[in-house]
């Protein structure tokens, strides 16, 4: 499992950095221990499919950027949505386990393909589970924003501000 999680998170910083060989090699690997987990928890007790379906999330993710890099906007939204599925069990968890990253991470997707209604509904969706999100919040404030939305954007920006207050600094930085 932690090779799987640990694959995507080096697959996704080499998407960002403009490596994309090397998160294809990386991604070949996440894929490799998807196999392993799924073999190795193939009952269906609640551990077993929570594992298969983290690691499923992992490498989905991982395809999802690498197509989106790739200009492949439609393949990382499919991708994405299907990492989305399978983290739910996941992030349904009291607390949640891969903290909806999956549905942010779609929503990031969908803005970045300028795709605004679609990203505000994400990330509405998103503040059902995890009402004060502040990643959720400035998204959506972004979504609305480009949606020409400004009243609204701009009482979202000042609950995404209240929401953070709290909130430790370095955490606010994510893009």
């Amino acid at each position: 499992m932690a090779q799987a999680l640990g694959a995507q998170a080096r697959g996704v910083a080499q998407t960002r950095t403009g490596r994309i060989a090397e998160a294809k090699k990386t991604l070949a690997g996440a894929e490799a221990a998807v196999q392993k987990v799924h073999a190795a928890h193939a009952g269906n007790d609640d551990f077993d499919l929570l594992l298969r379906d983290m690691a499923s999330s992992a490498a989905s993710r991982l395809r999802a950027e690498i197509a989106l890099t790739e200009k492949r906007g439609d393949a990382a939204l499919a991708e994405q949505a299907l990492a989305v599925a399978s983290a739910k069990r996941a992030d349904d968890a009291e607390p949640p386990m891969l903290a909806a990253g999956a549905t942010l991470a779609l929503a990031d997707m969908q803005l970045a393909l300028g795709r605004a209604v679609d990203a505000e509904a994400t990330y509405r969706s998103d503040l059902v589970s995890q009402p004060d999100s502040g990643w959720a919040l400035r998204g959506l404030a972004r979504a609305l924003a480009l949606q020409g939305k400004t009243a609204e954007a701009a009482s979202t920006s000042e609950r995404a501000e209240r929401a953070w207050a709290q909130a430790d600094a370095a955490l606010k930085t994510r893009s």
